[in-house]
Parts: structure tokens; sequence; C-alpha cells
């Protein structure tokens, strides 16, 4: 019984990891099983989501500060303070502007994609229309 109080324990303490696995492995297999190019895009943009959602909680420190200095407060409490690493939410903010990006370069391919294959249809169907008149 106390090892499952441990598993139970733990799980609790680290609920945020969990789900975010659990997320992102259920995008990958939305990327995985569908036929459809939307859903693969949204599941990759949901897939991005999660990394960037990992990381970001991976970079904070419970009961840290901002990494924000204010010069007015003396250098003693300075020294004690603890601050949170900026460097994971800079980057992250960059994988945001990345993840819109190619999620935005996918739609106009996928667009692009659908128009051509529109405009085959209709070759084929005038192709056919030519061959039964004629």
């Amino acid at each position: 019984m106390n090892n499952l109080s441990l598993i139970i324990n733990h799980i609790s303490n680290k609920y945020n990891y969990y789900l975010i696995f659990f997320i992102m492995f259920f995008s990958l297999f939305h990327i995985v099983n569908r036929e459809n190019i939307l859903h693969k895009l949204i599941g990759l943009s949901i897939f991005q989501t999660t990394i960037i959602i990992l990381y970001l909680t991976i970079g904070f420190n419970h009961g840290s500060d901002y990494p924000i200095i204010n010069f007015e407060e003396t250098s003693e409490k300075l020294s004690k303070t603890v601050y949170n690493n900026p460097l994971p939410q800079v980057l992250m903010l960059t994988a945001i502007v990345v993840g819109v990006a190619t999620f935005a370069v996918g739609l106009a391919i996928m667009i692009k994609i659908n128009e051509l294959e529109r405009d085959k249809e209709n070759t084929d169907n005038y192709i056919k229309e030519d061959v039964i008149k004629s």
C-alpha cells in the first residue's frame, strides 16, 4: 500500500508533465492516422504547442521572481532573490512565431493543392466530354 501512495503522490506532484505527454502523444497519433492535410496541420500545431508548454514548465521555478531588477532595492535583497531564467521564455516566444509562420505556409500549400486537384478534375471532365462528343 505504501508503494501505491508513493506513486499517487508522484503523479499528483507532476500532473502537468503527464498531461503534456498525453496531449503530445494524442496529437502525434492524430498526425500519423489522418488522411486530411488540414487535420495533420492541426495535429502538428497542437504538438508544437505542447512542446512549448513543456519547455516553459521545465524552465519555471516555484518561489522565484521575474528577472526584472529594481535598482531601488538594496544589493543585499538582490543577492538573496532567486530569479527565473528568461532564456526559455525568449526561445519559446521565437518558437511561437515560427510555429504560426509554419502553420500559415502549410495552409497556403494546402489551398494550392486543393486548387490544383479541382483544376485537374475539371480538366478531366472537359476531356471526357470532348471524347464523348467525338
